[in-house]
Parts: structure tokens; C-alpha cells; sequence
């Protein structure tokens, strides 16, 4: 019963992260509906993302920096997800 709370949250914060990073794509009007959702988005996913930046350094592309702290929890989500929730 726990396991499939876990695999519940986890496949939905996925969804989330996944759908944060396509709107972060875009330019968004100030008061769209887009932009709202983005704001409570980036309530659920700053938490996370703001300790990992804080470890993770940025990778230096021709003088720019890129964060992958983004891909990093994506990878470590699926991996977790795969491990616990593999045979659910």
C-alpha cells in the first residue's frame, strides 16, 4: 500500500517536472493561465531544485553556464521510480 503511494507521487512529480520544463519553453503573458500554473509549478518544483543547484555546479558551454541540476532529478526520479515501483 505504501509502495503504491510512492509510485503515485512519483509518477505525478514527474508529470509536473516534465510539464515545467515545456512551459519554461515559452514566453508566457503575464496574466495567463499558463503563467498561474507555472507559478504554483515552480512552488512544487523550486524546493527540490534549489539544494541540488546549490551541489551540483553548472557546466560551462562556450563562456555560459547551464544548469543540469533539471536533468539530474529527472534521472535520479526515474531510477527511484524503476527501483520501488518496477513491479507495480
Amino acid at each position: 500500500m505504501v509502495r503504491l503511494i510512492i509510485c503515485g507521487v512519483l509518477s505525478v512529480y514527474l508529470v509536473v517536472l516534465v510539464v515545467w520544463a515545456l512551459l519554461s519553453w515559452f514566453p508566457l503573458s503575464h496574466d495567463s493561465a499558463a503563467r498561474k500554473l507555472m507559478t504554483v509549478l515552480d512552488a512544487v518544483i523550486q524546493p527540490v531544485l534549489t539544494p541540488l543547484r546549490r551541489v551540483i555546479p553548472q557546466v560551462d558551454m562556450g563562456g555560459r553556464g547551464i544548469d543540469i541540476s533539471f536533468i539530474v532529478l529527472i534521472i535520479v526520479l526515474f531510477l527511484v521510480n524503476g527501483f520501488v515501483c518496477g513491479g507495480v
